[in-house]
Protein backbone atom coordinates (compact mmCIF):
# COMPACT_ATOMS: atom_id res chain seq x y z
CA UNK A 1 0.00 0.00 0.00
CA UNK A 2 1.39 3.39 -1.00
CA UNK A 3 2.36 5.78 1.77
CA UNK A 4 0.99 9.30 1.36
CA UNK A 5 4.23 11.01 2.33
CA UNK A 6 6.04 13.70 0.38
CA UNK A 7 9.79 13.45 -0.17
CA UNK A 8 12.31 15.70 -1.90
CA UNK A 9 14.55 14.22 -4.58
CA UNK A 10 17.74 16.06 -5.53
CA UNK A 11 19.26 15.95 -9.00
CA UNK A 12 22.92 15.58 -9.87
CA UNK A 13 25.19 14.04 -12.45
CA UNK A 14 27.48 11.05 -12.04
CA UNK A 15 30.88 12.01 -13.41
CA UNK A 16 32.96 8.95 -14.25
CA UNK A 17 36.58 9.89 -14.80
CA UNK A 18 38.08 6.58 -15.91
CA UNK A 19 41.73 6.43 -16.87
CA UNK A 20 41.17 3.14 -18.66
CA UNK A 21 38.19 3.34 -21.03
CA UNK A 22 34.72 4.70 -21.53
CA UNK A 23 32.21 3.20 -19.09
CA UNK A 24 28.97 2.08 -20.72
CA UNK A 25 25.47 1.39 -19.44
CA UNK A 26 26.17 -2.30 -18.83
CA UNK A 27 29.14 -1.52 -16.59
CA UNK A 28 27.04 0.96 -14.62
CA UNK A 29 24.32 -1.66 -14.21
CA UNK A 30 26.84 -4.36 -13.23
CA UNK A 31 28.41 -2.03 -10.68
CA UNK A 32 25.03 -1.38 -9.07
CA UNK A 33 24.45 -5.15 -8.93
CA UNK A 34 27.76 -6.04 -7.27
CA UNK A 35 27.53 -7.23 -3.66
CA UNK A 36 29.86 -4.79 -1.95
CA UNK A 37 29.52 -3.36 1.56
CA UNK A 38 31.52 -0.47 3.02
CA UNK A 39 31.88 -0.23 6.78
CA UNK A 40 32.72 3.06 8.49
CA UNK A 41 32.84 3.15 12.27
CA UNK A 42 29.52 1.79 13.57
CA UNK A 43 27.67 1.78 10.24
CA UNK A 44 27.67 -0.23 7.03
CA UNK A 45 26.50 0.87 3.58
CA UNK A 46 25.19 -1.18 0.66
CA UNK A 47 23.18 -0.64 -2.55
CA UNK A 48 20.11 -2.91 -2.44
CA UNK A 49 16.93 -3.72 -4.39
CA UNK A 50 18.49 -2.93 -7.76
CA UNK A 51 16.18 -2.82 -10.76
CA UNK A 52 15.91 -1.44 -14.28
CA UNK A 53 13.06 0.56 -15.76
CA UNK A 54 12.20 1.91 -19.20
CA UNK A 55 10.27 5.15 -19.67
CA UNK A 56 9.52 6.25 -23.23
CA UNK A 57 12.66 4.50 -24.42
CA UNK A 58 14.90 5.94 -21.70
CA UNK A 59 16.62 3.31 -19.52
CA UNK A 60 17.05 3.91 -15.80
CA UNK A 61 18.78 2.00 -13.05
CA UNK A 62 17.11 1.96 -9.63
CA UNK A 63 18.41 1.13 -6.20
CA UNK A 64 18.31 1.91 -2.50
CA UNK A 65 21.39 3.09 -0.65
CA UNK A 66 21.04 1.51 2.80
CA UNK A 67 22.82 2.64 5.96
CA UNK A 68 22.62 -0.02 8.64
CA UNK A 69 24.15 -1.41 11.82
CA UNK A 70 25.42 -4.95 12.13
CA UNK A 71 23.21 -5.41 15.19
CA UNK A 72 20.87 -3.20 17.17
CA UNK A 73 19.82 -3.86 20.72
CA UNK A 74 16.44 -2.48 21.62
CA UNK A 75 13.47 -3.16 23.85
CA UNK A 76 9.80 -3.92 23.41
CA UNK A 77 6.87 -4.16 25.77
CA UNK A 78 4.54 -7.15 26.03
CA UNK A 79 1.20 -5.51 26.74
CA UNK A 80 -0.47 -8.73 27.87
CA UNK A 81 2.06 -9.40 30.63
CA UNK A 82 3.06 -5.73 31.05
CA UNK A 83 6.70 -6.76 30.87
CA UNK A 84 9.68 -5.24 29.04
CA UNK A 85 12.03 -7.43 27.00
CA UNK A 86 15.35 -6.92 25.24
CA UNK A 87 15.69 -7.79 21.57
CA UNK A 88 18.62 -7.81 19.13
CA UNK A 89 17.81 -6.91 15.53
CA UNK A 90 20.52 -8.09 13.07
CA UNK A 91 21.50 -5.72 10.27
CA UNK A 92 19.14 -3.03 11.52
CA UNK A 93 18.38 -0.35 8.92
CA UNK A 94 19.18 3.15 10.17
CA UNK A 95 18.33 5.01 6.94
CA UNK A 96 17.68 4.27 3.28
CA UNK A 97 17.69 6.49 0.22
CA UNK A 98 16.05 5.58 -3.08
CA UNK A 99 17.71 6.70 -6.30
CA UNK A 100 17.30 6.55 -10.07
CA UNK A 101 20.12 6.94 -12.59
CA UNK A 102 19.66 7.49 -16.31
CA UNK A 103 22.38 5.42 -17.97
CA UNK A 104 23.10 7.54 -21.05
CA UNK A 105 23.13 11.03 -19.53
CA UNK A 106 24.25 9.78 -16.09
CA UNK A 107 21.80 12.16 -14.43
CA UNK A 108 20.88 10.79 -11.00
CA UNK A 109 17.93 11.63 -8.78
CA UNK A 110 18.12 10.63 -5.12
CA UNK A 111 16.29 11.19 -1.85
CA UNK A 112 18.45 12.40 1.06
CA UNK A 113 17.21 11.57 4.55
CA UNK A 114 17.43 14.56 6.88
CA UNK A 115 19.55 13.83 9.93
CA UNK A 116 20.39 10.28 8.85
CA UNK A 117 21.69 10.22 5.26
CA UNK A 118 22.38 13.78 4.13
CA UNK A 119 22.90 14.99 0.57
CA UNK A 120 26.67 15.07 1.12
CA UNK A 121 26.73 11.64 2.74
CA UNK A 122 24.62 10.10 -0.02
CA UNK A 123 26.97 11.42 -2.70
CA UNK A 124 30.05 10.30 -0.79
CA UNK A 125 28.78 6.79 -0.05
CA UNK A 126 27.14 6.24 -3.44
CA UNK A 127 30.36 7.08 -5.31
CA UNK A 128 32.47 5.03 -2.87
CA UNK A 129 30.20 2.01 -3.30
CA UNK A 130 30.13 2.51 -7.06
CA UNK A 131 33.92 2.68 -7.24
CA UNK A 132 34.39 -0.39 -5.03
CA UNK A 133 31.73 -2.30 -6.97
CA UNK A 134 33.31 -1.38 -10.30
CA UNK A 135 36.68 -2.67 -9.11
CA UNK A 136 35.18 -5.96 -7.89
CA UNK A 137 32.93 -6.55 -10.92
CA UNK A 138 35.58 -7.96 -13.26
CA UNK A 139 35.99 -11.67 -12.62
CA UNK A 140 33.53 -11.66 -9.72
CA UNK A 141 30.19 -13.40 -9.43
CA UNK A 142 27.07 -11.52 -8.40
CA UNK A 143 26.06 -14.56 -6.35
CA UNK A 144 27.25 -15.46 -2.86
CA UNK A 145 28.13 -13.31 0.10
CA UNK A 146 28.84 -9.61 -0.02
CA UNK A 147 32.41 -8.33 -0.24
CA UNK A 148 32.83 -6.23 2.93
CA UNK A 149 35.38 -3.45 2.88
CA UNK A 150 35.72 -3.09 6.64
CA UNK A 151 38.39 -0.41 6.62
CA UNK A 152 36.12 2.08 4.93
CA UNK A 153 37.11 4.47 2.18
CA UNK A 154 40.87 4.01 2.66
CA UNK A 155 40.72 0.60 0.91
CA UNK A 156 39.65 2.07 -2.40
CA UNK A 157 42.13 2.31 -5.26
CA UNK A 158 41.78 5.65 -7.04
CA UNK A 159 43.88 4.72 -10.07
CA UNK A 160 41.21 3.38 -12.44
CA UNK A 161 38.02 5.25 -11.60
CA UNK A 162 37.24 8.49 -9.81
CA UNK A 163 33.46 8.87 -9.68
CA UNK A 164 31.75 11.92 -8.24
CA UNK A 165 28.13 13.04 -7.99
CA UNK A 166 27.91 16.79 -8.58
CA UNK A 167 24.86 18.95 -7.93
CA UNK A 168 22.95 20.37 -10.89
CA UNK A 169 21.70 23.79 -9.85
CA UNK A 170 19.01 26.05 -11.18
CA UNK A 171 20.02 27.87 -14.35
CA UNK A 172 22.26 30.91 -13.87
CA UNK A 173 22.41 30.65 -10.07
CA UNK A 174 26.20 30.97 -9.91
CA UNK A 175 26.38 33.54 -12.70
CA UNK A 176 23.66 35.61 -11.01
CA UNK A 177 25.88 35.78 -7.93
CA UNK A 178 28.23 38.03 -9.87
CA UNK A 179 25.46 40.65 -10.22
CA UNK A 180 23.86 40.11 -6.81
CA UNK A 181 27.02 40.61 -4.79
CA UNK A 182 28.01 44.22 -4.10
CA UNK A 183 31.67 43.19 -4.10
CA UNK A 184 33.10 39.98 -5.57
CA UNK A 185 36.22 39.06 -3.64
CA UNK A 186 37.04 35.75 -5.23
CA UNK A 187 36.03 32.87 -7.47
CA UNK A 188 37.27 29.29 -7.27
CA UNK A 189 36.15 26.29 -9.25
CA UNK A 190 37.01 22.80 -10.40
CA UNK A 191 35.53 21.45 -13.63
CA UNK A 192 35.53 18.05 -15.35
CA UNK A 193 35.20 17.21 -19.05
CA UNK A 194 31.54 16.83 -19.97
CA UNK A 195 29.89 13.57 -20.87
CA UNK A 196 28.23 13.07 -23.28
CA UNK A 197 28.25 16.58 -24.76
CA UNK A 198 28.81 20.26 -24.09
CA UNK A 199 26.85 23.45 -24.52
CA UNK A 200 28.10 25.97 -27.04
CA UNK A 201 28.58 28.44 -24.17
CA UNK A 202 31.57 26.54 -22.78
CA UNK A 203 32.47 24.23 -25.66
CA UNK A 204 35.98 25.68 -26.12
CA UNK A 205 36.88 25.04 -22.49
CA UNK A 206 35.39 21.56 -22.58
CA UNK A 207 37.16 20.65 -25.82
CA UNK A 208 40.48 21.83 -24.41
CA UNK A 209 40.06 19.50 -21.42
CA UNK A 210 39.19 16.57 -23.68
CA UNK A 211 42.06 17.22 -26.09
CA UNK A 212 44.49 17.35 -23.17
CA UNK A 213 42.95 14.13 -21.78
CA UNK A 214 42.58 16.06 -18.54
CA UNK A 215 40.88 14.59 -15.50
CA UNK A 216 39.91 18.03 -14.19
CA UNK A 217 40.95 21.67 -14.13
CA UNK A 218 40.91 24.05 -11.19
CA UNK A 219 41.06 27.82 -11.12
CA UNK A 220 41.15 30.45 -8.39
CA UNK A 221 41.17 34.22 -8.57
CA UNK A 222 41.27 36.74 -5.69
CA UNK A 223 40.71 40.46 -5.75
CA UNK A 224 43.75 42.71 -5.36
CA UNK A 225 41.96 45.39 -3.37
CA UNK A 226 38.92 46.18 -1.22
CA UNK A 227 36.89 47.11 -4.28
CA UNK A 228 36.80 43.49 -5.44
CA UNK A 229 37.05 42.01 -8.90
CA UNK A 230 35.78 43.85 -11.96
CA UNK A 231 32.38 42.21 -12.45
CA UNK A 232 32.02 43.30 -16.07
CA UNK A 233 35.43 41.87 -16.94
CA UNK A 234 34.47 38.57 -15.32
CA UNK A 235 31.34 38.30 -17.45
CA UNK A 236 33.34 39.08 -20.59
CA UNK A 237 35.73 36.23 -19.86
CA UNK A 238 35.50 33.94 -22.87
CA UNK A 239 37.43 31.01 -21.56
CA UNK A 240 38.03 30.43 -17.88
CA UNK A 241 36.13 31.74 -14.89
CA UNK A 242 32.71 32.69 -16.27
CA UNK A 243 32.65 29.66 -18.57
CA UNK A 244 33.81 27.52 -15.67
CA UNK A 245 30.85 28.69 -13.59
CA UNK A 246 28.51 27.73 -16.41
CA UNK A 247 29.99 24.22 -16.51
CA UNK A 248 29.61 23.89 -12.74
CA UNK A 249 25.98 25.00 -12.92
CA UNK A 250 25.35 22.09 -15.30
CA UNK A 251 26.87 19.60 -12.88
CA UNK A 252 30.40 19.31 -14.27
CA UNK A 253 32.30 20.40 -11.17
CA UNK A 254 31.98 22.62 -8.14
CA UNK A 255 32.62 26.28 -7.37
CA UNK A 256 32.46 29.06 -4.81
CA UNK A 257 31.85 32.76 -5.38
CA UNK A 258 32.72 34.86 -2.32
CA UNK A 259 32.12 38.51 -1.56
CA UNK A 260 29.96 41.14 0.15
CA UNK A 261 26.18 41.17 -0.34
CA UNK A 262 23.84 44.17 -0.31
CA UNK A 263 23.48 43.85 3.47
CA UNK A 264 27.27 44.15 3.89
CA UNK A 265 27.59 40.52 4.94
CA UNK A 266 30.47 38.26 3.98
CA UNK A 267 28.90 35.44 1.96
CA UNK A 268 29.90 32.41 -0.09
CA UNK A 269 27.65 31.11 -2.86
CA UNK A 270 28.19 27.53 -4.00
CA UNK A 271 26.67 25.29 -6.65
CA UNK A 272 24.72 23.50 -3.91
CA UNK A 273 22.97 26.75 -2.90
CA UNK A 274 20.11 26.16 -5.31
CA UNK A 275 20.02 22.50 -6.41
CA UNK A 276 17.32 21.24 -8.74
CA UNK A 277 14.84 19.25 -6.66
CA UNK A 278 11.46 17.60 -7.11
CA UNK A 279 8.91 16.89 -4.37
CA UNK A 280 6.84 13.77 -5.00
CA UNK A 281 4.49 11.47 -3.14
CA UNK A 282 6.35 8.40 -1.92
CA UNK A 283 5.29 5.01 -3.20
CA UNK A 284 6.29 1.38 -2.82
CA UNK A 285 6.05 1.10 -6.61
CA UNK A 286 9.22 2.27 -8.36
CA UNK A 287 7.38 2.92 -11.61
CA UNK A 288 5.14 5.47 -9.86
CA UNK A 289 8.25 7.24 -8.59
CA UNK A 290 10.09 7.38 -11.91
CA UNK A 291 7.01 8.67 -13.74
CA UNK A 292 6.72 11.45 -11.13
CA UNK A 293 10.41 12.32 -11.56
CA UNK A 294 10.57 11.92 -15.34
CA UNK A 295 9.49 15.50 -16.26
CA UNK A 296 12.28 16.88 -14.09
CA UNK A 297 14.78 14.52 -15.72
CA UNK A 298 13.74 15.99 -19.08
CA UNK A 299 14.17 19.55 -17.74
CA UNK A 300 17.64 18.66 -16.48
CA UNK A 301 18.53 17.15 -19.88
CA UNK A 302 17.63 20.47 -21.49
CA UNK A 303 19.86 22.30 -19.01
CA UNK A 304 22.90 20.10 -19.64
CA UNK A 305 22.26 19.95 -23.39
CA UNK A 306 21.74 16.17 -23.44
CA UNK A 307 20.24 14.92 -26.70
CA UNK A 308 18.00 11.90 -26.14
CA UNK A 309 18.82 8.90 -28.30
Amino acid sequence: MAREQEHNYNFGILNLQSTEKEIDAKQIYDSLQAKVVIGIRDFFYIIAEEDELDVEGDRFGYGVLVKYKEAYEGQFVDASSKSIHNVIVPQWIFAKSKFFIHYDSRVISYRPVVGSLSDHQFKQMFTSLFQASYQHTVGSSTNGTANVISEGLTDLDDSSLNPTVETICEVMQLQDAIDELKIVRGISYTVYPTNPGAKAAYKKLDMMLKELKAKQMSGRIKAAGEGGLDKQAIKQDEFYFYKGLQMVADGYGYATVSGIDKYDRNVQIRESTSPITKTIIDSDYTRDLIYALYPTFKRVWDIINYVRK
